[in-house]
């Protein structure tokens, strides 16, 4: 039998009713799961289906954060004489922080309830129609004329790609297993760092336009082919891809804990979906997501503005300084995967040891006036804001059972990170600058609070809860065993995963 073939299936805690004990399970695989699985190499059939999902959704990530990237890019171009866009519509702090934010709010709304219909209509048909509709939206922006008109395409766009990530952190829960999905999700954020680099370049170029062109029909373009090629190219679900032989299809559903999205999951499980909302850590995760999308992501929101602020260079060059920021972002993410993947170092040890340099770096920003000190702190914070994301994104899935609660739950998680957009340019507004001393301070303990908030997830993820009936009644973490998993291991299904 192939090393690989089948997987760990459970690291359990002490017995009580909710959590039983090791000694209440057959230790060993399944005899007939074993046999039937025997011929497969897990890691070379892990690497088949990275290669057909991760690449083309990675370079869709990456388009898509670079058109949302561009608005703030248009708001500092050419901004000496008069024609950035923020001038050119004559938009005082206020009203631009209302521009940026009126993306946010409609995405919020609709996140979590656009989610649910991924499994129904399917990963591929969901974001190419995101894609394309959202094209069509953003080519408009060339137009724009007027700060209604600009209102009216940013609620637009926050409406169209409502659940786009989510529906791409569900689709991967389908395939791998939340142990498996952390560096995966890595690279959708080293994608989404990248982008901040490219955009950054792509800003410095369209600037020699002088104000003629902020490259909206450019992107728009671009995003509307990557939409349709979407559609032809990404899998749905691994029982339906003819690339896979039968018995790798049926591996990969396996592998996968009983209890994770499936297939042929309800949309709607009002039982499941309740169980979900009595579990500390829904409200623990929503927690952490709004305390760092405030803070963290709210100045990488309002980065362009920041670095201006620094008066190292003109606008133009600023558009430039984008770059190291994103550079950082990647190498941060790169680091995460090797200390997940590489060396077994917990994702919550990961952001715990993050999130004191971020908050050193705030407090650098209001005690010191050095603009390069100030510059490679932002990089610092802007390189953290979506690598803590990324490590605690599989311990999120982690933490749901069933279907409809794992889509719902992902959706109201990311629909609270839009607070970075909402509150975000509030707080960090431009009137408070060139100093923001208030803004750093709030987002130091913002960021205590995200601290805090992880180390409590890590616990009632790892630990034994057996102390604490209500807790163990109400921690659904795929890594505690619960009476159910029990039975469904009777029946050779998958249980808990080694994660945290």
């Amino acid at each position: 039998m192939a090393t690989n073939a089948i997987k760990k299936d459970y690291d359990v805690p002490a017995k009580s009713d909710s959590n039983p004990s090791i000694s209440d399970l057959d230790a060993s695989v399944d005899g007939n799961v074993e046999d039937r699985f025997a011929g497969i190499d897990r890691k070379r059939l892990l690497r088949k289906v990275d290669l057909r999902i991760l690449p083309y959704l990675c370079l869709c990530y990456m388009v898509v954060r670079l058109d949302l990237n561009n608005i703030n890019n248009a708001g500092t171009m050419n901004n000496e004489v008069g024609h950035s866009l923020k001038k050119v519509l004559h938009l005082g702090a206020q009203k631009w922080a209302w521009v940026v934010a009126a993306f946010y709010y409609p995405y919020m709304g609709v996140e979590p309830v656009a989610t649910l219909f991924v499994r129904k209509v399917g990963a591929r048909a969901w974001l190419s129609r995101i894609m394309v509709m959202w094209s069509i939206v953003m080519t408009c922006m060339a137009a724009v004329n007027s700060y209604g008109s600009l209102i009216t395409c940013r609620v637009l766009l926050g409406l169209l790609e409502g659940s786009f990530f989510t529906a791409m952190i569900l689709h991967l829960s389908f395939w791998y297993t939340p142990n498996e999905m952390g560096s995966r999700v890595i690279y959708l954020y080293v994608a989404n760092s990248s982008s901040g680099g490219f955009s950054g370049l792509f800003a410095y170029a369209v600037s020699f336009t002088d104000g003629k062109l902020y490259g909206w029909h450019i992107e728009g373009l671009l995003t509307f082919f990557l939409g349709i090629g979407l559609y032809f190219l990404l899998p749905n679900w691994p029982s339906t891809s003819k690339w896979l032989t039968p018995l790798e299809a049926e591996y990969v559903d396996h592998h996968i804990h009983w209890n994770a999205p499936k297939k042929d999951g309800k949309t709607w499980d009002s039982k499941e979906i309740k169980r979900m909302f009595a579990d500390p850590t829904m409200w623990l995760f929503s927690a952490f997501w709004a305390f760092w999308s405030v803070s963290v992501w709210g100045a990488s929101t309002m980065q362009t503005f920041l670095l201006l602020d620094l008066n190292l260079t003109g606008s133009a060059t600023t558009q430039l300084l984008q770059i190291p920021p994103a550079a950082t972002g990647v190498v941060m993410l790169l680091i995460s995967a090797y200390l997940i993947r590489g060396r077994n170092i917990s994702p919550f040890l990961c952001v715990l040891l993050l999130i004191p340099g971020v908050m050193i770096s705030f407090i650098v920003l209001f005690t010191v006036t050095s603009s390069g000190l100030r510059l490679a702190c932002l990089c610092v914070i802007t390189g953290a804001a979506p690598t803590a994301y990324a490590c605690l994104w599989p311990m999120r899935t982690a933490a749901l059972r069933g279907t409809s609660s794992a889509a719902l739950g992902i959706g109201i998680n990311n629909a609270i990170s839009q607070f970075s957009g909402i509150i975000g340019p509030q707080l960090w507004r431009t009137d408070f600058g060139p100093r923001y001393d208030l803004s750093a301070q709030v987002s130091t303990g913002l960021a205590a609070g995200a601290f805090c908030v992880t180390a409590a997830l890590w616990y009632l993820m790892a630990a034994d809860l057996t102390w604490s009936p209500f807790l163990s009644r109400r921690v659904l973490a795929q890594t505690q065993i619960r009476q159910e998993d029990l039975e469904a291991k009777k029946q050779g299904a998958t249980i808990a995963t080694d994660l945290v």
